[in-house]
């Protein structure tokens, strides 16, 4: 992971919408849901959710796999956790205490 793609994940993230859906996401596991069952428990239209979840796999935070009509959704904890440990390691040592 480098600065510019933290930065890159890091603005996917910064969106309330994106982090829903990577909260829900996160949630469900590594068996993932399906694009439909994430519309229903989002309550937002299709088209809304394709732009985010596009946005999220082109950062490699949510991967997809098809499943006959319907496209699984997994978060990727790969990239999540590289992200924090980037900045951990990168962005000088944290106080221990604030």
């Amino acid at each position: 992971m480098d600065s510019v793609q933290s930065a890159k994940v890091l603005k996917e993230l910064g969106h309330p919408e994106r982090l829903r859906v990577f909260q829900v996401l996160s949630d469900v596991g590594l068996e993932g849901i399906t694009v439909g069952e994430l519309r229903d428990r989002l309550e937002i239209k299709g088209s809304t959710l394709s732009n985010y979840l596009s946005n999220l796999v082109a950062v490699d935070l949510v991967i997809q796999t098809r499943e006959g009509k319907s496209i699984r959704c997994v978060a990727n904890y790969d990239t999540f956790d590289a992200v924090f440990c980037y900045i951990r390691s990168n962005c000088g040592k944290m106080p221990a205490t604030y």
